[in-house]
């Protein structure tokens, strides 16, 4: 009797193990999302570095639109955005960036790129508010070329332009500090 229980124990022990042995793994969604989006980064920076925005733009969409519900699927957003403020990328735009940037920051989630995100969408809102116009002014007698006074105000203008985006970077360099300060700051 005793030599049965320890046959039908092991016996159950080996069906066990086969059962076990034959179920698939199941790999939890939250890890399988993680590495799916350590392989889509990589590929949309390898598709940035060669000018190929479309195509890294579209890998972000789709992953962004498979992932959603994942902690990494706000994050597609957030470098579809960054992208699209490449003056590289031949599709670049500010006012897509923007619209990028809200859906990212009206997600209420946390993320590390957070506060890139507000200045990337202050410095896109900067940029779309002042297109760059290149003017070329191309004299038909180039002997009689007259002194222009224009690359002063050009020159002016800049400067203006540089120290408006400083003081907006100090602001928001303000701003990130003072978030740091909160929430390094423990709660009682």
């Amino acid at each position: 009797m005793h030599r049965l229980l320890r046959l039908s124990r092991h016996t159950l022990l080996a069906v066990g193990l086969a059962a076990c042995a034959t179920l698939p793994r199941m790999t939890p969604p939250v890890a399988e999302s993680t590495e799916r989006w350590r392989v889509v980064v990589a590929l949309a920076d390898q598709h940035v570095a060669a000018g190929r925005y479309a195509e890294a733009d579209r890998l972000l969409a789709e992953f962004g639109q498979s992932s959603m519900g994942t902690p990494e699927a706000p994050e597609a957003t957030f470098y579809r955005a960054l992208y699209r403020l490449d003056p590289a990328n031949p599709a670049a735009s500010p006012q897509e960036s923007i619209g990028l940037l809200d859906a990212f920051l009206a997600m209420r989630i946390v993320s590390p790129h957070r506060t890139d995100a507000v200045v990337l969408r202050r410095i896109a809102v900067a940029l779309g508010a002042k297109p760059e116009v290149v003017t070329v002014t191309v004299p038909r007698d180039a002997t009689a070329v007259a002194p222009n006074p224009q690359p002063r105000a050009d020159t002016a203008a800049k400067d203006e332009e540089i120290a408006k985006l400083k003081e907006e970077l100090t602001k928001a360099n303000a701003e990130l500090e003072r978030i740091r300060r909160r929430v390094a700051t423990p709660k009682p």
